[in-house]
C-alpha cells in the first residue's frame, strides 16, 4: 500500500496551482508515495481567477458574457520561458497582442468643460519598437535647455527617462515612482532585453481557461477558508496541523507533512510565527522557521486597484491619440495634497492611489457581435482620478510585491540561481527553504515558498511557476524520494 503524504497549499494563484499540479501528475519511483493534496484558499473561488468579472454582452439574443481578467493578464517572449513551456503542454490557447501605447501627463482636474485635462506627448506603436512611435495630435512641450551638455542630449535623456521608462515601469510594476527610481536597475535591464523583439500575448479564453487546466483532478480544494494557524500535530509532532476558518465553523487539516505557502510574503508571516510559537524556543526547528520570517519580512508590497468601468474620459481627450493601453502621470503642479485628500475622501474605501502611480487604462477588446453603439468597457489600474459612478463594473483591490535591493539580497534564501542568469535553468532552492529539512536534517514538517517574489527579477507570472516547480521537485519530492522524472513542460 503506498505511504500517503499530506501537503497543504495555501494560496491557489498561479503559484499554488502550479505546485498542485505537479504534485497530481505521476512521478518516477512513486509506487510507495501518494501525494494528498490541500489547497486552501480564503476567497470564494480558486485564486488566478477569483477577481475577475463577467459582463453581458448588451443587445445579443442570446445571452453571452464577455471574461475580463483581473488584473490584466499579458506576457511576453523572452522573459518567460517556463510559463510559455507550460501553457504550451496544458494546451492554453495564447493570442499575439503587441500592445501599443499612449503617455500623458494630467495637468489639472477643472477644465472648462468639467473633465480632466491632459497633454498627450508619446505615442507608442508597439511591437517592441518595431513599428515606431507618432507624435500626438497637439505638440507637447519638450524643454530644450541644456540639451547638448558634454555628451549630448542630457536633458532630453532625463525626459525620456522621467517621462516614458518611469511610466511605463511603474504600469509593469504597479509601483509608484519612487519604487521604480529605487528599483534594482540589473532588473530593469533584463526585463528590456530579453522581451527586445519578442511578441506581447494574452489568453483567448482568459485565465479561467488556466485555472481549470491545473485544477483539473484535483480532489481536496478549501474555498472561502482563511488559514489562522500552523500547530504541530496533537498525535505526532513532527507532522502540522492547519487551522483555518470558513462560513460554517472552524476547521483543521491534520497529519500535514508538507506546507508550501503560494501566498504574498507579507501573509505568510503571522502563520509561521504562529507555528514558530507553538514549538519549543530552543527547538532547531523554531530557528529555521525565525529564519524564515526574518526573510519575508524585507519584501515590500504596493496597494492597488483595478477598477472595469465604461467612462471614456480616462484616457487622451483626442480619440486619434487612445491606444490599446494608456499611460497617465501627474503632471508637476498636479495634485496637491489636499487636491488628492478631497477626491479620496468621494468614496470610502477610495477609488484612487495616491498620486506618484502611473494610471493606465486598457481599452478591452470586444467580441465581433458587441453592438458598435453600446459602451466600451475599460479596465484602469491604479487611477488617478475615479471613473464616473455610474459607469463602474467592478473594483478589486490588490496587493503587488516590488522588488528592492534589500529583497533582492534576502531572495538568496530562497533561491540561488548557482552562478547562471535565471533564465537559462531553473537555478536550485535556497538554504532557508523546507524550514531546516533539506540542509539541517532537521524534524518535523516541510515548510516551502513560493510565488513571485521567491524568484529572480521583476515579481511576474514566470516566477510563480518556476519557483513553485522548484519546490515540487526540489523541495517536497526530494524530502520524500520521489525522481521528478522526465521535465514536466
Amino acid at each position: 500500500m503506498a505511504r500517503i503524504v499530506k501537503v497543504a497549499i495555501i494560496g491557489s494563484g498561479l503559484a499554488g496551482l502550479t505546485a498542485a499540479h505537479l504534485l497530481a501528475r505521476p512521478a518516477e519511483n512513486e509506487g510507495d508515495v501518494r501525494f494528498e493534496v490541500h489547497i486552501i484558499e480564503k476567497a470564494n473561488a480558486l485564486g488566478m481567477d477569483a477577481s475577475s468579472v463577467s459582463v453581458r454582452v448588451p443587445g445579443t439574443k442570446e445571452e453571452k458574457d464577455i471574461r475580463v481578467n483581473v488584473p490584466m493578464r499579458s506576457f511576453q517572449g523572452g522573459h518567460y520561458p517556463q510559463l510559455i513551456a507550460m501553457y504550451k503542454k496544458l494546451g492554453i490557447r495564447v493570442r499575439v497582442a503587441n500592445f501599443t501605447y499612449s503617455f500623458s501627463r494630467l495637468l489639472n482636474l477643472g477644465s472648462k468643460h468639467g473633465l480632466p485635462e491632459m497633454s498627450t506627448y508619446l505615442l507608442y506603436n508597439g511591437a517592441s519598437g518595431r513599428k515606431g512611435v507618432n507624435l500626438p495630435s497637439e505638440k507637447y512641450p519638450m524643454s530644450s535647455k541644456g540639451a547638448f551638455k558634454i555628451i549630448g542630449l542630457e536633458d532630453f535623456w532625463l525626459q525620456y527617462v522621467f517621462l516614458t521608462l518611469v511610466p511605463l515601469f511603474s504600469a509593469v510594476c504597479t509601483a509608484p515612482e519612487r519604487r521604480i527610481l529605487s528599483h534594482p536597475v540589473e532588473d530593469l535591464l533584463d526585463y528590456i532585453w530579453l522581451t527586445l523583439g519578442t511578441d506581447h500575448f494574452v489568453h483567448v479564453d482568459g485565465v479561467r481557461e488556466v485555472v481549470s487546466k491545473l485544477s483539473e483532478g484535483l480532489e481536496n480544494v478549501h474555498l472561502s477558508a482563511t488559514t489562522t494557524a500552523i500547530q504541530p500535530d496533537p498525535t505526532h509532532p513532527d507532522l502540522a496541523s492547519i487551522v483555518y476558518t470558513t462560513p460554517t465553523g472552524q476547521e483543521c487539516i491534520t497529519g500535514v507533512h508538507h506546507i508550501i505557502f503560494a501566498t504574498q510574503a507579507s501573509q505568510a508571516v503571522p502563520l509561521l510565527q504562529s507555528y514558530a510559537d507553538s514549538v519549543p524556543q530552543s527547538s532547531a526547528k523554531r530557528q529555521a522557521v525565525t529564519a524564515q520570517i526574518a526573510c519575508l519580512q524585507t519584501f515590500t508590497y504596493e496597494r492597488n486597484i483595478v477598477i472595469n468601468h465604461t467612462d471614456d474620459n480616462l484616457q487622451p481627450p483626442a480619440p486619434a491619440d487612445r491606444r490599446d493601453l494608456n499611460l497617465i502621470v501627474p503632471g508637476s503642479a498636479f495634485p496637491t495634497h489636499e487636491t488628492w485628500e478631497r477626491l479620496a475622501s468621494q468614496r470610502n474605501p477610495p477609488l484612487i492611489v495616491e498620486p506618484y502611480f502611473a494610471m493606465a487604462t486598457q481599452v478591452l477588446p470586444l467580441p465581433a457581435d458587441y453592438p458598435p453603439d453600446a459602451p466600451r468597457i475599460y479596465q484602469t489600474t491604479n487611477p488617478l482620478f475615479p471613473p464616473r459612478e455610474d459607469s463602474i463594473i467592478s473594483v478589486a483591490r490588490l496587493e503587488r510585491s516590488v522588488l528592492t535591493r534589500k529583497a533582492k539580497a534576502a531572495l538568496r534564501g530562497l533561491h540561488n540561481s548557482d552562478g547562471r542568469r535565471w533564465w537559462q535553468g531553473q537555478g536550485k532552492l535556497g538554504p532557508l527553504q523546507g524550514g531546516g529539512r533539506r540542509e539541517g536534517g532537521v524534524e518535523g514538517p516541510g515548510i516551502w515558498l513560493c510565488g513571485s517574489y521567491a524568484y529572480p527579477g521583476i515579481p511576474l507570472l514566470e516566477g510563480c511557476v518556476a519557483s513553485a516547480r522548484n519546490v515540487v521537485e526540489q523541495g517536497v519530492y526530494a524530502a520524500e524520494g520521489v525522481s521528478p522524472g522526465a521535465a514536466p513542460w
